[in-house]
């Protein structure tokens, strides 16, 4: 079964939304404090937004073959690849 994954921070949602990046606290990657704080405040936000959804996962899951992850600080294995670190750091920050 393929899969989207969808990253949240500025990408579903974006800065000068109700809801930052900032609002969301991380606690240092703590993934059990996150789970307790911040997800209840995610599933708020999806609800209130009417944002349908299958599954939250909180931190970054791994995407296998079968995934395709959107994210706005991505980049795909060819531009990598083929990308010296200067044109990397130009393409990220568009």
């Amino acid at each position: 079964m393929k899969k989207i994954v969808i990253d949240l921070d500025n990408t579903l949602t974006l800065d000068n939304s109700e809801l930052s990046y900032e609002d969301m606290k991380t606690y240092a990657d703590n993934i059990g404090k996150i789970n307790i704080y911040t997800l209840p405040v995610i599933l708020n936000w999806l609800e209130h937004h009417h944002a349908p959804f299958d599954e939250v996962v909180v931190g970054k899951p791994w995407c296998s073959e079968e995934e395709f992850y959107i994210h706005d600080r991505a980049i795909r294995p060819k531009e990598f690849i083929k990308l010296n670190a200067e044109q990397i750091s130009d393409f990220l920050n568009y």
